[in-house]
């Protein structure tokens, strides 16, 4: 049985969309937005397609994506 996990997800997620998704706490959702997502003013956001990579890829951001914490604004 061939079940898309991710059919639900909205286009672009909030930390909040993030934690009820993989279900961890808001820092924690927080912290892996930061790694594979982007700042749009004081928020963070990231795609689907950034989340689904995420979690195919075993959790781990990929090399050539800068992590937010290091950009400055």
């Amino acid at each position: 049985m061939d079940k898309d996990i991710y059919k639900g997800l909205p286009p672009i997620l909030t930390a909040k969309d993030v934690a009820e998704f993989l279900r961890v706490g808001t820092n924690q959702a927080y912290e892996i937005i930061h790694e594979i997502g982007f700042r749009y003013g004081r928020t963070v956001r990231c795609t689907k397609n950034q989340l689904i990579n995420f979690v195919e890829g075993g959790g781990k951001e990929h090399e050539d994506d800068e992590d937010l914490r290091t950009q400055s604004y």
